[in-house]
């Protein structure tokens, strides 16, 4: 008959506690936290990744104008042996899918001659983002971030 007594008061005890954990507000704060973290840590990622996008971007475009006006005061050839390692030595974040393209092109109009030196330098937007969340769900997995500088070259007194 003792055992009963016992069992009875344990199981009360454990109702007790049950009906305690119920009411209690001790943990909603950890649940709130778990709840919200993942969402902070994406808006986070998001925020790294357009950053790092913007950085990259301003970083093309003025090592493209760079290698662009030295090809126009001809400290580089339009070639892409002087004109890709320099632009490669410049760029911050330089991985194997850079495209690099020097080129000239020449005109002549009434008998005076144009020159344009041209630089062109992209990249795809899914390797150059650091978490890959613009592309994997932003809808810029096909996306490329560029520049195409032109620039008029001075006459060296050529004619056509």
């Amino acid at each position: 008959m003792a055992r009963n007594v016992t069992l009875a008061s344990r199981l009360r005890s454990v109702l007790r506690r049950l009906r305690h954990f119920g009411r209690g507000t001790d943990g909603t704060v950890t649940v709130e936290f778990i709840v919200w973290i993942p969402i902070l840590v994406l808006i986070l990622a998001f925020t790294a990744d357009a950053c790092q996008l913007y950085l990259i971007q301003a970083d093309i475009w003025s090592v493209a104008r760079d290698a662009t006006r030295r090809m126009t005061i001809q400290q580089l050839t339009a070639s892409p042996d002087t004109v890709t390692p320099y632009v490669k030595g410049q760029l911050l974040y330089y991985n194997t899918h850079y495209t690099i393209t020097p080129s000239t092109t020449t005109t002549c109009t009434n008998k005076i001659q144009t020159i344009n030196d041209i630089v062109s330098v992209s990249v795809p937007v899914q390797y150059a983002s650091v978490f890959g969340i613009l592309a994997a769900y932003g809808g810029f997995s096909s996306a490329t971030l560029s520049a195409n500088v032109t620039m008029l070259e001075e006459d060296s007194g050529g004619s056509c």
